[in-house]
């Protein structure tokens, strides 16, 4: 995500919207190497439900950042305060493992080794998400919360998915 010429580090609110785009695309991305690398069919039958998840949310966000371009110079485009550079850093950085790479690896893990990559993707979006959080436009924040709350469902639910395979 590039900061604005004029003031070093800052970004717009629909900036950071776009970027929660592509980090869902990512997630997209991610289960849909995991699907087509899988010999499992229950695999494949996960990843489908979590890439409609994460569609879901990537189409949500594209729809705020659209309302924030639309506000342009205006509240809605702003974020409550400069995000802090731990922050800008965790934007810049890919959350889960290219397509590519999961379709490749995806063969040689098992169903468990599977849920646990998919685990901590799951975790670390919800956490980038709780980070950013507090600095997007208030009118924003509840869908945005909404999509924590989602993530932290999906790693609940998979966790529970864990625990029955190795029973």
């Amino acid at each position: 995500m590039a900061a604005s010429s004029d003031t070093e580090g800052y970004v717009t609110a629909s900036q950071v919207l776009r970027r929660l785009a592509d980090i869902e695309q990512e997630g997209v991305e991610f289960y849909k190497g995991l699907k087509e690398g899988t010999q499992s069919e229950w695999i494949r039958a996960f990843a489908d439900k979590l890439i409609r998840a994460e569609k879901r949310h990537r189409d949500r966000f594209l729809i705020y950042a659209e309302k924030a371009d639309a506000a342009s110079g205006g509240d809605g485009d702003a974020l409550t305060a400069p995000l802090p550079a731990q922050v800008r850093q965790l934007l810049e950085k890919r959350i889960v493992a290219p397509r590519e790479r999961i379709r490749k690896s995806a063969p040689y893990a098992s169903d468990v080794e599977a849920l646990r990559v998919a685990l901590r993707a799951e975790e670390s979006l919800a956490l980038l998400l709780t980070e950013l959080r507090e600095y997007v436009p208030k009118e924003q924040r509840r869908y945005i919360s909404r999509v924590i709350k989602e993530e932290w469902a999906h790693k609940a639910h998979i966790e529970k998915l864990i625990e029955e395979k190795t029973r």
